[in-house]
């Protein structure tokens, strides 16, 4: 399976970046650990990556 990244955004007042995986709405996240949380459409499939 390959993923593109559609786009990133970075909050420096949180630092924290937002990766983009799909135009898809988010129904859920997992978070990872402390600094990784990955969000997830009403597919099943990752649309986005935040790291704090």
């Amino acid at each position: 399976m390959t993923t593109t990244i559609k786009k990133y955004s970075h909050d420096p007042a949180a630092d924290a970046i937002y990766i983009t995986l799909s135009d898809s709405k988010a129904v859920r996240t997992k978070s990872l650990d402390d600094t990784r949380l990955i969000d997830y459409g009403a597919d099943g499939n990752p649309v986005g990556i935040e790291y704090i």
